[in-house]
């Protein structure tokens, strides 16, 4: 997916709004393709689907984790989980994966899901730490 949304709450805001963006350059040749992306994605609320689904994938691999000592810089609030590795673990990930600290003095790294991150995945991940 690719694209931006500009979500206005006031509608005397877009009286101009189609002026400005070709003004300011972000107004893009066949544009209504982007738009049809963004189109499908709100439809149904598909997008809350999908990001319910990555934050239960966090949440499964995150609970992997704990299962095995691993700790969190912060807490797992999305589909996001930074997790604690020393470096032996880190060069044992990275054998398969490339993934790096996010904040080495704490020695966290990212491990971002999607709703299409499958069990498999995150079982073998976990298997490697």
């Amino acid at each position: 997916m690719m694209g931006e949304a500009v979500i206005l709450f006031r509608p005397e805001f877009a009286v101009n709004l189609d002026y400005i963006q070709k003004q300011s350059m972000q107004h893009f040749d066949k544009s209504k393709f982007i738009g049809a992306q963004m189109t499908a994605i709100l439809e149904n609320k598909l997008w809350i689907t999908n990001a319910a689904a990555a934050n239960e994938k966090a949440k499964r691999l995150a609970g992997l984790l704990s299962a095995k000592g691993v700790k969190f810089a912060y807490p797992v609030e999305s589909n996001m989980v930074f997790a604690i590795l020393d470096e032996n673990t880190l060069a044992r990930v990275n054998e398969k994966y490339d993934l790096h600290y996010w904040n080495a003095r704490e020695r966290s790294v990212r491990i971002a899901l999607t709703y299409a991150t499958e069990d498999k995945d995150i079982d073998a991940l976990v298997k490697l730490i």
